[in-house]
């Protein structure tokens, strides 16, 4: 029996929450962009959210498009370079998968494994 639209919203917004949820910490703790090393201590409460939730948002939904468990180290860390491309990149210019991307993708596909 096909899913109505209503459950594939449900299911899909699920899935994206699992993986931001999972995606949100490591930006913490790589924090790519070098944003809340730089923010002012006074307004480092929620400061990972605030900068790159954006970005958390969009690569959750690419991950959970493109299968998350299935995807390689390579696929991951393209997927974290592309995201963070298109908020904090030139759009003109091609984007670059840097090894903090690969560093984070290492530590993101077992996590991805036992979801």
């Amino acid at each position: 029996m096909r899913e109505s639209h209503e459950e594939e919203q449900a299911r899909l917004a699920a899935g994206k929450a699992i993986i931001a949820g999972i995606l949100l910490p490591l930006f913490e703790k790589f924090d790519p962009e070098s944003l809340i090393s730089l923010t002012p201590d006074s307004l480092l409460d929620g400061a990972c959210a605030r900068h790159y939730d954006c970005v958390v948002q969009d690569a959750a939904e690419a991950m959970f498009f493109e299968g998350g468990k299935r995807l390689s180290i390579d696929g991951l860390a393209r997927i974290l370079a592309l995201a963070q491309h298109i908020h904090y990149g030139e759009w003109s210019k091609p984007f670059q998968t840097y090894g903090v991307h690969f560093r984070m993708a290492e530590i993101l596909l077992p996590l991805l494994q036992q979801t």
